[in-house]
């Protein structure tokens, strides 16, 4: 094999990988869940019976909306790539389900007050979390 076609060859399969990884990642957030974000723009809770897919769909859809739309920022909260765009928050539920999030997460991000990292994805998301705040024990006296 002559020299030029072994750089080619070397060229294309470096560039492979990197091709085929900047195709599906395209970027990540973290962003602190608020009880802000438990309710919607109308001030109704955001849990929704019977799947926490939805809820958590939906309220981290609301965070994206509290930072884009309305300026409610937490102090952790980041941008994004993908969710300034309504359409596209508007399909969160579908970037949940067809994504990766651990039973875990979906508890402390409906019951508590989770700080996030949200990997995202042409079609599904990835939530994992990155800090979760102690919560006191109340005690009777």
């Amino acid at each position: 094999m002559s020299s030029s076609v072994s750089k080619y060859v070397l060229a294309l399969l470096m560039c492979l990988p990197a091709a085929g990884f900047a195709k599906d990642y395209l970027c990540t957030y973290q962003a602190r869940i608020s009880n802000a974000d438990k309710y919607n723009s109308a001030g109704e809770p955001l849990k929704k019976s019977g799947s926490d897919v939805a809820t958590v769909a939906a309220i981290l859809r609301q965070d994206r909306a509290n930072f884009h739309v309305f300026n409610k920022r937490d102090s952790e909260d980041q941008t994004d790539c993908v969710f300034d765009e309504k359409k596209n928050r508007e399909i969160f539920e579908s970037f949940v389900r067809n994504g990766s999030i651990s039973n875990d997460a979906s508890y402390a991000i409906i019951n508590g007050n989770p700080l996030i990292n949200v990997e995202i994805y042409p079609e599904y998301v990835k939530v994992k979390i990155v800090d979760e705040p102690v919560r006191k024990k109340s005690t009777v006296q």
